[in-house]
């Protein structure tokens, strides 16, 4: 997911409210989701105006990124089975 991508290089993201941008960014804290094309404009003129605000947010999401790795997703996988089998006994 690029937005995810940006995010482990320490890049903020602004994106429109689809296809998971809201589980992917925390809303001004890593980034902004937005609902329409002028949240959109002011968003990325915001981050482009306030280099504070651009690394602040870009931090936050290189620490956020961490939480997503294949070794994560494997894990909790494996938890659901796990889980799943006990359940079945």
């Amino acid at each position: 997911m690029p937005v995810l991508e940006a995010a482990y290089f320490g890049k903020p993201a602004v994106a429109l409210d689809y296809a998971g941008a809201r589980e992917a960014i925390l809303h001004q804290k890593t980034g902004f989701v937005v609902k329409n094309q002028k949240q959109l404009y002011n968003y990325l003129k915001k981050l482009i105006e306030d280099s504070n605000l651009r690394l602040k947010l870009g931090q936050n999401a290189k620490k956020w990124s961490q939480n997503f790795s294949w070794q994560t997703a494997a894990d909790n996988w494996s938890k659901v089975l796990l889980d799943c089998q006990k359940s079945k006994r």
